[in-house]
């Protein structure tokens, strides 16, 4: 298959898993959850650096202290923190997310608080690989800061494929009983066994994230020009909306992929298409 007959299948693909999202609006609650979590535990550490700030004066002065003294280790400490939240949160509700949309595959409707308690069933497994993730996320980030020039093109060589060999890590961690390796393992065997040069998704939703951003802009320009500030609102309303949207449509993808690998069948999708996009290389 060539370049652009992928490209062709990655579109319909994009569009069927936007019909997926469209006719099961409940799905969007998950990355929006999702989005919520993580504004609420980055406003949590804010504050409690602006409280401790207002009961003791002297704690900027006592924080750039310990930077000073332990240096690179307490930074590397605070990355691995933030990398450790962003990342399970991320994987708590997609994983919740993508066991609804096989629900929906299967003919049910979407239930919030099933695919919370969901994953909640696969809290240790999740922990496990956010702990693998973390760890992953600073060494690489150790490699950019440390490296100079190879350094960067190392770090983005890591990162990219990392990136390919974790493509199927969601789906893994919320049917297979694996540990965090072996959850690394079965993803990158997915992908060695099962995906070619399937590009034609990944420009789809680039082409969505690009068309929101235009809906965004246009948006506000059209209400600002009434009202600057609603206009401001509205633009970053759009924008928000066509995150979420974006991120449930690759997991409504990612999950109808996987659950083709493993035989199952799915009415929204078109089985050629996916035995054309994700074929042995």
């Amino acid at each position: 298959m060539n370049f652009i007959d992928r490209l062709g299948n990655g579109w319909r693909m994009g569009l069927s898993s936007l019909e997926v999202v469209r006719e099961n609006p409940k799905l969007l609650l998950f990355p929006a959850l999702s989005g919520v979590a993580m504004v609420l535990i980055l406003a949590s550490f804010a504050g409690g650096i602006l409280t401790l700030m207002g009961i003791n004066p002297g704690f900027m002065d006592q924080a750039i202290g310990r930077l000073e003294q332990y240096g690179d280790v307490l930074g590397y400490i605070v990355a691995f923190a933030f990398y450790f939240l962003s990342f399970f949160i991320v994987i708590f509700f997609n994983v919740a997310l993508v066991h609804q949309v096989k629900e929906v595959f299967a003919g049910r409707e979407a239930d919030i608080m099933e695919g919370l308690r969901f994953s909640g069933s696969r809290l240790t497994a999740i922990l496990g690989w956010t702990l693998l993730a973390s760890t992953v996320g600073v060494i690489m980030q150790a490699v950019r800061e440390r490296g100079g020039i190879i350094g960067n093109i190392l770090g983005s060589i890591l990162g990219f494929a990392w990136s390919i060999a974790t493509y199927f890590v969601v789906p893994v961690i919320a049917y297979e009983d694996l540990g965090p390796i072996d959850t690394l393992k079965k993803s990158a065997s997915l992908i060695k066994d099962k995906w070619g040069e399937a590009l034609g998704a990944g420009f789809s939703f680039a082409l969505f994230s690009i068309l929101s951003v235009i809906l965004a802009v246009l948006a506000g320009i059209l209400v600002g020009y009434f009202n600057a500030i609603a206009g401001i609102l509205t633009a970053v309303a759009v924008y928000a909306l066509g995150v979420v949207t974006i991120s449930a449509i690759k997991q409504v993808f990612l999950a109808a992929a996987y659950s083709h690998l493993h035989g199952e069948e799915l009415v929204a999708f078109d089985s050629d298409t996916l035995d054309h996009m994700f074929v042995r290389k």
